[in-house]
């Protein structure tokens, strides 16, 4: 049982770590258009902990059409402000599909912490000869 634990834990961890990365990089890929957007609002969600979450909503235009997008990424020192300009890249094929570069850096480096830690796990559990 332990065996099995010692490998499923730090590729949970692993895999969460290479998958966000993965996707970080194919958003890169596909979103290449750069358009400039305004925070428009800012959705604020609770935790059962009830630390608040702050995603901004951000609102762009292109080819004649204007586009109304909330991120889903919320973290403390990323911060933006009700009529911030921000420079969003978009997939040009399907202009609701976006990613800000402010923050890719956070979220690499969170998908890395992961990595880090599953990485870690494995070096300990070989260690440990279990």
């Amino acid at each position: 049982m332990l065996k099995i634990l010692s490998i499923f834990l730090p590729g949970i961890f692993v895999a969460v770590g290479v998958f966000g990365l993965l996707s970080r990089l194919y958003k890169k890929l596909r979103c290449t258009e750069r358009v400039e957007a305004e925070v428009v609002d800012i959705v604020v969600r609770y935790d059962t902990d009830g630390v608040p979450a702050k995603n901004p909503v951000f609102c762009y235009y292109f080819n004649g059409i204007d586009y109304r997008r909330k991120s889903n990424f919320s973290a403390p020192l990323l911060r933006f402000e009700l009529g911030e300009h921000v420079d969003l890249r978009i997939d040009s094929k399907k202009p609701e599909r976006f990613y800000c570069p402010r923050e890719t850096k956070h979220l690499v480096l969170l998908f890395m912490i992961f990595l880090g830690i599953g990485i870690f796990l494995l070096w300990i559990f070989h260690q440990t000869n279990i």
